[in-house]
């Protein structure tokens, strides 16, 4: 049943929301009130898009939320054009429009179509099912009851089963007996022996092979050995020529020493006797320079002497006390209310400070601490100072002017220029060593480079020549062992490989034959058994389509009966006893007390059609989702038939939990939603 609605952004509902209550419900209101919107939402929330009289596109904006319960089981919905929400209780069960709609189907075991049949008469389609002709009235009520799958079971099923046994048949016709192989000739050995047999054979041809190929290997060309070096000396050894190219180098590199260390030994440019003067010179011209210096940042004495800073010292105390009693007298007197004297307020601290009120002292010229800080600073400095700005003013008395600049300005300049005079002695060592290196060196022969180079290639070019000797030699001593060997085996070796060979093959010629003919069984056995399986399939078809058919006569025996008999009633209801029959024959044509329904007037034929529809409703779904909803279905009726279908619709609420009604007749109800 349905418990509430929300509506918000619909055409004649921005935002409402309607509750629905057990029985009765009709919705009443002028035109265009959103009647009939109500019951479109609920079929929206339902089933979507699908549900809607007009294009998608017209929906944009709407917005639906439903509350349902089916099987007992509560259940809201959310629902936009584009998008859908599925909660159970408060447990989300599905999101999308594609998940809800799939959802409901399966909750409620249908969809639309037998919704709109069984649960809803819509505006203007009453009448719907007696419009139809007998056969499409039958296809539409067995699509609701379900009588179509059925058919169409029964289709599927009769054509696998044709399917089946032809395939069966075809198989069994096109399945051969497998045909089993002919043995080989018998041999003496086995396949194992023959392979073992076989590989030994390989071998041997293999070391015929080699044996063959190194009998008949070319030889290396024999060697010619090396001639010795014309330009040397016969009896001479490579030993002794290194050793005098070893000395000769030795030589050359005691000689470039000497050579550079004399560059580094230049003559001296002073005597000793100038080098002499010039550092007293220097001296002198230096000492002027740095008292002048020293004098420039020093010039004299402080400005102050320690007794006058002592001075300017006691003076600051006195004025700073003299300040201090002023600013405690600025601070105002006290006078006695008896006598009228008068006192300071600050007056014991201004007596400790002195009496200055009649007397000023003397203003020191450094009155401040950090001055006289400084000046004692300036004094400590000076006394330190002193020794030396004496020694200097002496100098700068005894030179009054600067000397003139020495040729030398550096100690450690006229250092290296006596250095030079203390390297003489070495440097005349080292041109003597010089002399007797260049005579060794002109007693050494200066092609031993070359002549060594050629002695070593004469060495290298024999060594080379006995190898190629000694190869050439093995070369010749394998060969002959190698045709010794060849002459040892047998002949006939390539034949037996290839009989022993051929005997291999047809031994697993005839093995493979045989493993090919008993999978061909096997393979045989397997389509016995799936022919068979496909025959024992095609048997159970046909018992199934057997089965399907007794099915559904027996729901057709069932339905057509208790929708006569529960239609007949309702008929007989609406009608005020006026119809009191509705019969319905295997073709699904209608009768009203003998009258076929097309031969009705308006009022009876929609009183039929309400009456067949409910009763679909309570033969297949009421049990699933008990609600009963119609649209202006009382239009075509008087006053006194509407008034008979709403008391009938009332009392239906027994076995169905809501009847909700759309109508402009105001009939008497449980619940009114006025518009």
């Amino acid at each position: 049943m349905l418990h509430e609605l929300r509506i918000t952004g619909g055409f004649a509902h921005r935002d409402a929301v309607f509750a629905f209550e057990r029985g009765l419900t009709t919705i009443t209101g002028p035109n265009e009130s959103g009647k009939s919107e109500i019951l479109d939402m609920i079929r929206f929330a339902m089933f979507g898009a699908a549900a809607l009289r007009t294009p998608t596109a017209d929906y944009g904006r709407v917005a639906v939320t439903l509350t349902f319960s089916a099987r007992g089981v509560r259940y809201r919905v959310e629902r936009t054009t584009t998008g859908a929400k599925l909660f159970r209780e408060d447990d989300l069960l599905a999101t999308g429009v594609r998940a809800v709609n799939a959802k409901i189907v399966a909750i409620l075991g249908y969809g639309l179509a037998v919704f709109d049949v069984a649960n809803v008469a819509n505006q203007n389609s009453v009448a719907a099912l007696s419009a139809m002709r007998a056969a499409e009235r039958k296809r539409l009520i067995d699509s609701t009851v379900g009588l179509t799958v059925l058919d169409d079971l029964i289709a599927t099923c009769s054509k696998d089963y044709d399917a089946l046994l032809l395939t069966a048949k075809a198989q069994r016709m096109v399945l051969q007996t497998p045909k089993e192989p002919e043995p080989p000739p018998m041999s003496m050995d086995t396949l194992p022996a023959l392979r073992t047999r076989l590989v030994e054979l390989r071998e041997l041809c293999d070391q015929a092979l080699v044996l063959r190929a190194e009998a008949t290997k070319a030889l290396p060309p024999e060697p010619l050995p090396p001639s010795w070096p014309e330009e040397i000396e016969a009896e001479t050894t490579l030993e002794s020529l290194v050793g005098l190219e070893r000395r000769r180098a030795e030589v050359v590199s005691q000689m470039s020493t000497i050579e550079a260390t004399l560059r580094d030994l230049p003559e001296p440019a002073y005597t000793l006797e100038q080098l002499k003067a010039i550092e007293e010179h220097l001296e002198d011209w230096e000492s002027y320079r740095e008292a002048k210096e020293f004098l420039r940042l020093h010039p004299g004495p402080p400005e102050w002497s320690e007794a006058a800073v002592k001075e300017q010292e006691r003076l600051n105390e006195e004025w700073v006390r003299y300040r201090a009693w002023h600013r405690l007298a600025a601070a105002g007197k006290h006078t006695c209310p008896a006598c009228s004297h008068e006192w300071h307020v600050h007056d014991d601290e201004m007596a400790r400070l002195g009496d200055w009120e009649h007397r000023q002292p003397t203003r020191p010229v450094l009155d401040s601490a950090q001055a006289i800080t400084n000046a004692y600073r300036a004094l400590a400095e000076w006394r330190t100072l002193e020794p030396r700005w004496v020694i200097y003013r002496s100098i700068l008395d005894v030179v009054p002017h600067e000397p003139p600049k020495p040729a030398i300005t550096s100690m450690l300049v006229i250092q290296q220029h006596r250095l030079r005079h203390e390297n003489m002695t070495a440097r005349n060592n080292l041109t003597a060593t010089r002399a007797d290196l260049t005579a060794v060196l002109a007693t050494l022969d200066p092609k031993l480079p070359e002549k060594v180079r050629a002695l070593r290639r004469f060495h290298e070019e024999s060594a080379a020549y006995t190898h190629r000797r000694d190869t050439r030699a093995r070369a010749i001593m394998e060969r002959d062992a190698a045709a010794l060997k060849l002459a040892q085996l047998p002949s006939s070796l390539p034949e037996k490989h290839q009989e022993v060979a051929a005997q291999i093959a047809a031994l697993e010629s005839y093995d493979a034959a045989v493993a090919r003919w008993r999978a061909a069984c096997e393979q045989q056995e397997k389509h016995l058994r799936l022919i068979e399986a496909e025959e024992t399939k095609a048997a159970n078809l046909l018992q199934a389509i057997r089965a399907l058919r007794v099915v559904k006569d027996r729901i057709k025996n069932h339905l057509i009966p208790s929708l006569m008999l529960v239609g007949s009633a309702l008929l007989t209801s609406f009608t005020g006893g006026a119809r009191r029959t509705l019969e319905i024959d295997d073709d699904f044509n209608l009768a009203i007390d003998g009258v076929p329904v097309e031969g009705l007037s308006g009022a009876a034929k929609a009183a039929a059609n309400l009456a067949l529809r409910i009763g679909l409703g309570q033969v297949l779904t009421n049990r699933v989702f008990s609600v009963f909803m119609g649209d202006e279905i009382d239009a075509d009726m008087d006053a006194g038939r509407a008034v008979s279908a709403a008391s009938t619709l009332r009392g239906l609420t027994d076995t169905i939990a809501q009847v909700i009604l759309v109508s402009h007749k105001r009939p008497e109800a449980d619940h009114y939603i006025e518009l």
